[in-house]
């Protein structure tokens, strides 16, 4: 067996070749950086679920906060998605130790499965608009999710081994996708130390990327086919798409008995394509909620003081605001037959040691289902763990 002491793994990229080609087909136009997207795509993209990428600057009560960011599934074959691919997060949920705080906030304690954790704040994304995915499928096939990862290298330097990455058709069955679903890819690339050699058969010592690494490597890049949209049906969202509401302000003219109120505002993204958005496009609210001190009234004309999530609060305080119905009025056709699905995420630990007596279990999130589509296949998946 091969062993070094330098790890690094191979860089996979995809990208998309557009071809731009005369056609009768309607096109409907959504905000992206690769102009006009064909009718036969999402309106609004596929996103990848939310995934942590930077460190949280707190340990508990969820009081940190981190950045997270996604990505745009659709975008090699129908352009950006409409939203945003970063934003920053809290972080931490385990209950903090005494003297602390519980939790922080308005945060409160729960249970979740088997453990102990403080609640979210409202930080979600609101859910996108109705899925509208008429029944047509380019020429060029469906469109594929993001290779995955592979998963760890046999080996860590060398380029001596290969891992299988493996990506899904995000398409209906109706549509299939074109090339293979898995390859296999170098890795652990890095140059190994004395008294290893340098590289295995085949490979010698360069720089890729300013690192040195075992070369020459294979390009990974996934060339795709030009886009040929062959459907002329063009979808409007019942209540069109909306951008997310802006960030409140910092300052609130007043600091406590919800005597000041603040504004937010959000934009119809589909207004400019002929896709009118409902629901008010402003949203004016209380800020300083906490209750004043005494030679102050507790709470400002309107309001009185209660408890809300275990604090002392001047309420009522709005709910989320109401937004309408979220129709299909594309019919069927919209969903895809077997919904989309995210990708697998990453088996947690095994719970025995050897023996294949352990399971070991990964799941995924229907990307779909906030559209009203819902998937077709099992959102968890079990295999037997610790062979050894």
């Amino acid at each position: 067996t091969t062993t070094g002491r330098t790890t690094s793994t191979a860089t996979v990229s995809t990208s998309s070749t557009t071809t731009a080609k005369t056609t009768t087909a309607t096109t409907t136009t959504v905000p992206t950086t690769m102009g006009t997207t064909p009718a036969c795509c999402v309106l609004g993209g596929v996103w990848s679920e939310w995934v942590q990428t930077g460190n949280c600057n707190d340990t508990c009560g969820n009081c940190g906060t981190t950045t997270y960011s996604r990505t745009c599934l659709s975008q090699s074959m129908c352009g950006s998605c409409s939203g945003r691919s970063s934003k920053t997060g809290e972080c931490a949920p385990a209950p903090c130790e005494y003297p602390r705080a519980t939790c922080c906030g308005t945060r409160t304690k729960i249970i979740v499965g088997s453990t102990f954790e403080c609640s979210a704040g409202d930080d979600s994304d609101p859910p996108p608009s109705t899925l509208c995915a008429p029944s047509c499928c380019p020429s060029s096939g469906g469109y594929w999710s993001e290779w995955s990862d592979g998963g760890a290298c046999p080996t860590s330097c060398g380029s001596c081994s290969q891992k299988t990455q493996r990506r899904v058709c995000l398409s209906p069955s109706s549509c299939p996708c074109r090339g293979a679903d898995s390859r296999e890819v170098n890795c652990g690339i890095g140059v190994c130390y004395f008294p290893l050699d340098s590289c295995c058969a085949g490979f010698s010592a360069t720089v890729i990327d300013n690192a040195h690494a075992c070369g020459p490597q294979p390009n990974y890049t996934t060339p795709y086919a030009p886009y040929d949209p062959t459907c002329s049906e063009t979808c409007c969202a019942e209540t069109g798409i909306w951008s997310e509401w802006t960030t409140a302000p910092m300052q609130c003219r007043d600091y406590c008995g919800s005597c000041g109120n603040q504004t937010r505002t959000r934009e119809c993204l589909s207004e400019a394509d002929g896709c009118p958005c409902q629901g008010p496009s402003t949203l004016t609210e209380p800020c300083g909620v906490g209750v004043c001190y005494f030679p102050r009234l507790s709470c400002c004309p309107g309001f009185s003081a209660t408890v809300i999530n275990n604090a002392h609060t001047c309420g009522p305080l709005p709910t989320q605001v109401a937004e309408p119905e979220k129709i299909n009025t594309c019919g069927v056709n919209c969903c895809p037959s077997a919904g989309i699905w995210g990708e697998w995420t990453t088996a947690i630990a095994c719970n025995d040691t050897c023996g294949s007596c352990g399971t070991t279990t990964r799941s995924r999130v229907c990307l779909s289902l906030q559209y009203g589509c819902s998937c077709t296949g099992a959102a968890t998946d079990s295999q037997p763990c610790a062979s050894s």
